[in-house]
């Protein structure tokens, strides 16, 4: 036999942490509330994807044709993303299976 390789999962996704990459695209800084969009529609429609603007500047962050928003929930979903990321790299484990006894003998002939 050839070794095999599963994978298991643990869990479904339940919450926008579980299905977040290891890796958000922006670091939201502590207490900060205030992101970057076209409107607060957008802005809380993709929470994760929108690059903070601490303190409500937005020409400091903001690109030119976005303002900066108060979205509350928005840093509610980045703290709870983070710190998914932080105690778990993956929803998913890999497990790889040791080859059997016979498949050991033919691989060394």
């Amino acid at each position: 036999e050839i070794p095999t390789t599963i994978i298991t999962t643990t869990k479904q996704p339940n919450t926008v942490a579980d299905v977040v990459p290891s890796s958000l695209l922006y670091t939201n800084p502590s207490g900060n509330n205030y992101f970057c969009g076209y409107s607060f529609s957008t802005v809380i429609s993709k929470c994760l994807q929108s690059k903070p603007c601490p303190n409500g500047f937005a020409s400091k962050y903001c690109e030119t044709t976005e303002g900066c928003f108060r979205a509350s929930q928005c840093a509610e979903e980045y703290e709870e993303a983070e710190s998914a990321a932080a105690t778990s790299n993956s929803a998913a484990s890999i497990q790889e299976q040791p080859p059997t006894a016979a498949a050991a003998a033919a691989t060394t002939t």
